[in-house]
C-alpha cells in the first residue's frame, strides 16, 4: 500500500498492514500500536459496511509451521493479528462488503491518517460505546472539521434532523441520567430520537463528512 496503513479484503476477511510494524519482533510493541489502530479500523468498518463486527483483542498465541519454527500471532475477536516476517497483518474476519455506499476501507484509512480530525471523528466512533455523550463528541470533532455548526448544516450531505439529536441529547427530562446536562431550564424536544436513530445518524453524517473530502458524492 501506498499508505502508512491500509486494508485490503480477501476471502470474506480484512487484512491490515502498517509500516509502523515493520521490523517489530517485539509482540508487546506490535500489541500497543495495534491497539491504537484498531478503534480507527472498528470506526472505518462502522460507519462503511452494513454489518461490520468492532474487533478487539483477544490474546497471543504461539503457533508452530510445519517446518518446527514458530510463529506470535496477537490473537483479536473475530479475526486474528500475524506476524509473519518484517509484515505483520490484521485479519479480521466476519464481513463481506455488500452493497454500502462506502466500503473501501483502504480509502477511509488512509484519509484518516493524512486529515487528524478525521482520524479522531473515526476512533471516537469505533473506541467507544455509543451512549450520548460519546455520540455528541463526534458531531463536535465534525463539527470543528468543517468550521462550526452553520457549516455543517449548509451540507448538501447534512442529515436533516442534526438538532434534533442536539435537543434530544441536552435534554433532562427526555434522557434522564444520560442527559448531556442536568439543567431542567429547556423544554423536552417534540420529536426527540431513540438512541438507535442517534446512532444512525452520526454514522450517516460521519459518513458524508468523509466522502465529501475524498470527492465522492
Amino acid at each position: 500500500h501506498s499508505a502508512d496503513w491500509g486494508v485490503s479484503e480477501r476471502e470474506g476477511a480484512f487484512y491490515l498492514t502498517a509500516s509502523r510494524f515493520d521490523g517489530r519482533a517485539d509482540a508487546q510493541d506490535v500489541l500497543g500500536m495495534a491497539t491504537e489502530l484498531l478503534p480507527v479500523i472498528n470506526g472505518a468498518g462502522l460507519v462503511g459496511l452494513d454489518g461490520f463486527r468492532p474487533v478487539e483483542i483477544d490474546g497471543q498465541a504461539e503457533l508452530l509451521r510445519e517446518d518446527g519454527t514458530s510463529e506470535l500471532h496477537i490473537v483479536v475477536a473475530p479475526g486474528h493479528l500475524s506476524l509473519r516476517g518484517s509484515r505483520p497483518t490484521i485479519s479480521i474476519g466476519g464481513i463481506v462488503p455488500g452493497s454500502s455506499e462506502y466500503s473501501d476501507m483502504e480509502e477511509c484509512l488512509s484519509l484518516a491518517r493524512d486529515n487528524p480530525q478525521i482520524g479522531k471523528a473515526l476512533a471516537l466512533f469505533g473506541g467507544t460505546a455509543h451512549t450520548w455523550r460519546n455520540l455528541y463528541l463526534v458531531l463536535e470533532v465534525i463539527e470543528d472539521g468543517l468550521g462550526g455548526e452553520r457549516q455543517l448544516l449548509d451540507q448538501d450531505w447534512a442529515p436533516p434532523r442534526l438538532k434534533d439529536f442536539k435537543h434530544t441529547a441536552n435534554n433532562w427530562f427526555t434522557l434522564k441520567a444520560e442527559s448531556r446536562h442536568a439543567t431542567e431550564k429547556w423544554l423536552p424536544p417534540s420529536n426527540p430520537l431513540s438512541l438507535e436513530e442517534a446512532r444512525q445518524l452520526m454514522r450517516q453524517t460521519l459518513r458524508g463528512w468523509i466522502r465529501s473530502v475524498l470527492g465522492k458524492p
